[in-house]
C-alpha cells in the first residue's frame, strides 16, 4: 500500500515537472503540509492534484532560492560583494522567509557602509528569528554609529535579556551610555560585563576610558595594565599596543601612577 501510494505520488510530481519528490514520502501522508481537510470517521481525504502541484512549485521555489544563497555565499569567498548581494537579493524575493540571506546580506552592507541597508536586513532576520542574539548587538552597533544612542540601547539590552551570560551586551550598553556621557550608567554596565567575562580585554579598556572620565587615574590604571595583558595572552598584538599605548599616555599625565611597562 505505501509502495503504491509513493508510485502515485511521483507520477504527479512528474507531470508537474519537479525532479525532487518531496512530497509523498512518507506514505503519502502529505496531510500535514496541506491546508486542514474535512475529516470523516477519521478517515482524511486525499489531496488534490491542483494542490499536490502547488506544493511543488512552492519547493521549488525553495530549491532554487537555496541555490542562489549557496551561490552568493561562494561570492563572498571571492570577495564578489555585489554579486553576493544580487544573489541574496535573489533568493529573499523567491523566500522572504530565508532568514540566513538577510543576514549575509546585511553583514555585507555594514562591510561597505551602507549602515541603512544593513540595519533593514537585520531587522528583517530578526522579525523571522527574534532570538538571535548577536543581531540585536549588531544592530546596535549600527544605531550606534549612526549617534542613535537610544535605540542602540535598546538592542543592546535585548541582546542581555536573551543572553546574559555574554558580555558584549553589557559592555555595549556601556559605550552607548559613555557617549551620551552618563558615566555612572556606563561605568555599572562595564562594571557588570567584567562581572560575567573577567577575561573579557575590551571591557577593561572601556571601564579604564570611563574611570578616566571620573577621574579616578588609579582604577583606570589598572584597568589599562589588565586589558594590556589579555590581550596580550589571546594573542591579539594590535589590540594589546592599542591599550599599552592608552596606559603609557595616562600615566605621562599622571606621574604618580605606576610606571608603563
Amino acid at each position: 500500500m505505501v509502495t503504491k501510494a509513493m508510485e502515485f505520488s511521483s507520477k504527479l510530481l512528474t507531470k508537474a515537472g519537479l525532479a525532487i519528490a518531496v512530497l509523498g514520502a512518507i506514505a503519502f501522508d502529505l496531510g500535514a503540509l496541506l491546508p486542514a481537510k474535512a475529516q470523516m470517521h477519521g478517515m482524511m481525504s486525499h489531496p488534490s492534484k491542483a494542490e499536490i502541484e502547488q506544493l511543488s512549485a512552492l519547493d521549488a521555489k525553495q530549491v532554487i532560492a537555496n541555490r542562489l544563497f549557496n551561490e552568493g555565499l561562494d561570492k563572498l569567498h571571492m570577495a564578489d560583494d555585489q554579486g553576493a548581494i544580487e544573489n541574496f537579493g535573489q533568493a529573499i524575493a523567491l523566500s522572504p522567509r530565508l532568514e540566513e540571506a538577510y543576514v549575509n546580506r546585511g553583514n555585507v552592507y555594514r562591510r561597505l557602509g551602507n549602515r541603512q541597508g544593513a540595519i533593514a536586513d537585520y531587522t528583517q532576520a530578526l522579525q523571522l528569528n527574534p532570538s538571535f542574539t548577536y543581531l540585536y548587538n549588531s544592530r546596535g552597533n549600527l544605531r550606534e554609529d549612526l549617534k542613535d544612542y537610544t535605540g542602540a540601547i535598546a538592542d543592546y539590552t535585548e541582546a542581555i535579556r536573551l543572553y546574559p551570560e555574554q558580555s558584549d551586551g553589557y559592555r555595549n550598553v556601556g559605550s552607548a551610555h559613555y557617549k551620551l556621557g552618563d558615566y555612572q550608567a556606563a561605568l555599572k554596565s562595564l562594571n557588570q560585563a567584567v562581572e560575567v567575562n573577567s577575561g573579557s580585554a575590551a571591557s577593561y579598556l572601556k571601564r579604564g576610558e570611563i574611570h578616566v572620565k571620573l577621574d579616578d587615574y588609579e582604577k583606570a590604571n589598572n584597568d589599562f595594565r589588565q586589558a594590556v595583558d589579555l590581550f596580550s595572552s589571546q594573542g591579539k598584538v594590535a589590540d594589546s599596543e592599542r591599550a599599552n599605548q592608552r596606559l603609557q599616555e595616562l600615566q605621562k599625565q599622571n606621574p604618580n601612577l605606576k610606571t608603563a611597562r
